[in-house]
């Protein structure tokens, strides 16, 4: 049995916990394990309490022991993965060539996108982390 995906820690108690994906797309299929549970990366809980996490080139919607594809760059791996707490509706992502999105959960869709070098990359994810931006 494979392991964790992750765990919750809630008023002292570690619980685990695994996704399942029902269907794979060839670029996830290495990271699904035994029982069709997939690996995850960066993981966020937005203003609304949704889960988001990150494989490969593809952003999950979290639910129960489901995990749903939501979107997919159809290029680099994502990297990063930020909920907006000034904005419900936005989650921000970044991809391994230096690309940032704003992906509306409410539209299923990225609105936004823009290309960063890495360094400004770096600087970007600090601010908005710190919420100078």
């Amino acid at each position: 049995m494979a392991g964790p995906n992750l765990a919750v820690i809630e008023s002292g108690t570690v619980t685990p916990q695994m996704f399942r994906l029902s269907s794979a797309p060839p670029p996830l299929r290495n990271d699904i394990g035994e029982g069709g549970h997939v690996q995850l990366g960066h993981v966020t809980v937005d203003a609304e309490g949704q889960r988001w996490a990150l494989a490969n080139r593809y952003i999950l919607r979290l639910a129960a022991a489901e995990a749903n594809i939501a979107w997919s760059t159809r290029g680099p791996d994502l990297w990063a993965l930020y909920a907006d707490p000034a904005d419900p509706d936005a989650v921000w992502l970044g991809d391994s060539a230096g690309g940032v999105y704003r992906y509306d959960r409410r539209r299923d869709t990225v609105t936004d996108a823009l290309q960063a070098t890495t360094s400004h990359l770096n600087i970007l994810w600090m601010k908005r982390l710190s919420g100078a931006v």
